[in-house]
């Protein structure tokens, strides 16, 4: 940077570090109007006036918001908040060329942190945002990144309940007698149309797998949901919106408009069902994700593989469902060109302690979720990934197909398929996912093998969670037609007597940069 950029991007980490030391909305945002500024003027420097709306309108929609914030009171951990961002500021100048950005994309992570109030938090957000938008001065950029900047606090705002959340909510109970079959089918078909859509249109060969599985997964979802009854109008709308934003994340090559099609799916997750934690879990994530991704094609260091693979790991921890498709574009992104020889053990390191969380939250909990399930079977995956070999990502992807398949089949109700789907989960043998978890297994021992130590530590509450701790209640009728014998009976096609002309082309599809 010339020497004007380097003061604006100065000021900008000067306010960032002010707005963590204070706990007033109003000096907050005043802080966070300077830093605005001075990414605004970083940006003319720099003639990339494309960037100027998403300060500017992220400012006057946070100050819109001013009533919403309460009175200040005591904040909870703000000195030790306030030291750690010093740390982490120093830690990152310490890195040439992306220090400031990286320092302003991950101080507003300190200040959600120490934050309760909803508007503080979107202010953290708006801060990330702007560290985005830093990020974006200093490379080539994308045509898409003042819209990615303005959906970075997009899923904190839609957990908020005087939101769009509220609006959906409110619409659940306005369901009329007369359109409820109507509805019922409407979910299904949407799901299905999308189904066959991804069987039709020419798509890339990654895409080609997972979007219809991910489609497939949508159709049974909806078809499991109509056991409850008719769905409300507003969450039957968020969930086709979800599956097509996801479906469209898998498929699309250009990595800015995957995030973005990520970033709105964690938004429609919000809408559904969110939490104002899991809402801010999914802006750090998708801030973290998108600095890599921008930082990436210009300086492939390990702060840039960093934010990918902990924005992701962040992600699919508060959005469970994105767990399939965020490794599917890791899983594109290492085909498509070489990753630095310390970005392997570095994904490892994140998959690992992403897998031990897994395994400690299943040891704690009595009735195991199949979300926790999920995230530990995806974060093997992630191991396989990180090793940087072609049969790592072979048994990765293998992986992959049997856990959509089998958390497909978990959905569906009915006994006992769905208690097989569990056990399948958890790497029980012989259904599920326990013949890619095999092959990872066999992966890891012939090139990491020091690692086996640790993921069979993981492992072993894993797969206990999986055991019934009930004896199923029988019902013929039930149990011959849950629709979850489907997903299962493909899964144990697919684990054990896959063609060898299938188990060919998969293995070419994931061999990586020639």
């Amino acid at each position: 940077m010339i020497a004007p950029e380097q003061a604006g991007a100065g000021v900008a980490l000067a306010a960032a570090l002010a707005m963590l030391c204070t706990a007033r909305f109003r000096a907050g945002f005043f802080c966070f109007a300077i830093q605005s500024a001075s990414v605004a003027a970083v940006a003319i420097a720099d003639r990339q006036l494309w960037l100027l709306p998403a300060p500017a309108l992220l400012a006057a929609a946070i100050w819109r918001l001013r009533g919403r914030s309460p009175a200040p009171a005591r904040v909870a951990g703000l000195k030790a908040g306030v030291i750690a961002g010093a740390i982490l500021t120093v830690l990152c100048l310490s890195q040439d060329g992306f220090g400031i950005p990286l320092a302003l994309v991950l101080l507003p992570m300190m200040l959600a942190a120490t934050r309760r109030d909803p508007v503080m938090r979107l202010l953290a957000a708006g801060a990330m945002a702007n560290g985005i938008a830093l990020t974006g001065c200093l490379v080539a950029g994308d045509d898409l990144l003042p819209l990615a900047c303005l959906a970075l606090p997009l899923p904190m705002a839609a957990s908020l309940p005087w939101g769009a959340c509220g609006l959906i909510e409110a619409s659940d109970t306005r369901v009329p007698g007369r359109i409820a079959p109507l509805l019922e089918w409407a979910e299904t078909a949407g799901a299905g149309a999308l189904f066959v859509a991804t069987l039709t249109v020419p798509l890339g060969a990654l895409a080609s797998v997972f979007a219809p599985l991910i489609a497939f997964d949508g159709v049974v979802r909806a078809r499991a949901g109509r056991a409850g009854g008719a769905p409300p109008p507003g969450r039957s709308l968020v969930f086709l919106l979800k599956l097509g934003l996801v479906l469209l994340a898998v498929c699309v090559n250009d990595p800015i408009l995957s995030w973005l099609a990520v970033a709105a799916a964690a938004t429609a997750s919000m809408l559904a069902a969110g939490t104002r934690d899991r809402a801010v879990l999914a802006a750090i994530g998708a801030g973290l994700a998108l600095f890599g991704l921008l930082t990436l094609p210009v300086e492939a260091s390990l702060p840039a593989y960093f934010g990918l693979f902990a924005g992701f790991a962040v992600l699919a921890a508060a959005v469970p469902d994105l767990a399939i498709p965020l490794l599917v574009l890791l899983l594109r992104f290492a085909d498509q060109a070489e990753w630095l020889p310390e970005a392997g053990p570095l994904g490892m390191g994140v998959a690992m302690i992403a897998l031990l969380a897994c395994s400690a939250l299943l040891m704690r909990r009595r009735r195991p979720p199949a979300d926790i399930l999920l995230l530990a079977q995806a974060s093997i995956a992630g191991l396989a990934i990180g090793t940087l070999q072609a049969d790592g990502r072979f048994a990765a992807a293998v992986l992959l197909i049997l856990l959509s398949l089998t958390r497909t089949a978990a959905r569906a109700a009915g006994e006992p398929a769905s208690l097989l789907s569990i056990a399948g989960l958890a790497g029980l043998p012989p259904l599920g996912v326990f013949p890619g978890l095999v092959l990872v297994v066999l992966v890891i021992g012939s090139h990491v093998p020091w690692l086996l130590l640790p993921a069979g530590l993981a492992l072993a509450p894993i797969m206990l969670a999986g055991l019934p701790r009930r004896i199923p209640r029988l019902s013929p009728r039930a149990a011959m037609l849950s629709i979850g014998w489907l997903p299962l009976a493909l899964a144990l096609l697919f684990g054990w007597f896959a063609p060898a002309d299938l188990v060919r082309w998969l293995a070419g599809v994931t061999m990586g940069p020639s």
